[in-house]
């Protein structure tokens, strides 16, 4: 439940903003957008409880904007929800591939300060991104994705229950509350004063619907090829990367296997591009090597991850699951 309801909120949040910002308020959001459907998809795996939340967002369009302008997204924390997401990104629409022309949305400590600085009730979670490639194009059609997992000890489920602490995910979404403006990077400030923050009230087409774990780890799989272009554009030639065993637990090794010697460093990202593991540039001979990283899977959580290994040539990366 609670996946659902912070998936739900942010996309609830955005459509809201969408349909009520002025042109000048740069969120990179249409103002002119039409909302049509709102999808909300959780598992069942251990029903009445909300392990995996996707919300998806229909009929969104982004304002023209040109490469490097950088936008913010903010939404209310009251729910445990907001705490806990994996990852927030626009797609191409009806599809599950990562728009190139806007980066992942990548959680901040800054904008989020910067948001409870700004407005009078706080509890904000900010996120900014990046317009990237050849810019955004307000032709496109997309859809806002959010993906989300309740935090460790917290319990959702559909309609909730107060006298056991529960959580509603529909109580989310009926109560979220969303705005917009554009970051400056240089300042750490929001170039606005936080025009679209709106009340959300439940006024468009809203489904719901349970699909088993497999479909959340088939869904995050087909993101996560998506986005490889967007964190490595530029591939390490003679070299392939294995990874054993996959899905892992504790146990993770890398095999490599280099057409000539080369100093390489070793990352392991999450799906929005940040390191959870660096490990310092190593010289590697040609042929087979093995690199051992179980001692750092403690610091991953269950989900989905990229091994990298990198080069001043390029790089190459692997699709992982912790489970």
């Amino acid at each position: 439940m609670k996946k659902q309801f912070k998936k739900i909120l942010p996309v609830f949040l955005l459509l809201f903003l969408a349909m009520s910002f002025s042109n000048s308020s740069e969120a990179c959001v249409d103002p002119d957008t039409t909302v049509v459907k709102v999808t909300v998809t959780y598992d069942t795996t251990n029903a009445p409880f909300i392990d995996h939340v996707i919300i998806r967002l229909s009929n969104l369009r982004l304002m023209n904007e040109e490469p490097n302008k950088v936008c913010a997204c903010a939404l209310t924390k009251w729910s445990p929800l907001f705490t806990n997401l994996d990852y927030v990104l626009f797609v191409d629409a009806g599809t599950n591939s990562h728009y190139a022309g806007f980066s992942k949305f990548d959680g901040t400590s800054e904008s989020s300060t910067e948001w409870n600085s700004s407005t009078s009730s706080g509890d904000w979670s900010g996120y900014i991104a990046t317009v990237i490639n050849s810019g955004l194009k307000s032709d496109v059609p997309v859809d806002l994705v959010i993906r989300a997992s309740p935090p460790s000890g917290v319990q959702y489920t559909l309609n909730g229950d107060s006298s056991i602490q529960q959580f509603s995910l529909v109580e989310a979404v009926n109560s979220a509350r969303l705005g917009t403006d554009e970051w400056n990077p240089t300042t750490n400030k929001l170039v606005d004063a936080h025009r679209g923050i709106q009340n959300f009230s439940m006024a468009t087409d809203v489904s719901y619907e349970q699909k088993p774990a497999a479909y959340f780890t088939s869904f995050d799989t087909e993101i996560a090829s998506s986005i490889k272009a967007s964190i490595d554009p530029i591939l390490l030639i003679g070299a392939t990367l294995q990874v054993f065993p996959n899905p892992f637990a504790e146990n993770l090794v890398i095999e490599l296997d280099l057409a000539k010697a080369m100093d390489l460093e070793v990352f392991i990202l999450d799906l929005q591009g940040r390191e959870h593991v660096k490990l310092d540039k190593e010289y590697f001979n040609a042929g087979l090597s093995n690199v051992d990283l179980s001692t750092y899977t403690h610091l991953l959580s269950k989900g989905n991850y990229f091994v990298r290994i990198q080069s001043e040539e390029g790089s190459v990366i692997k699709h992982i699951i912790r489970q």
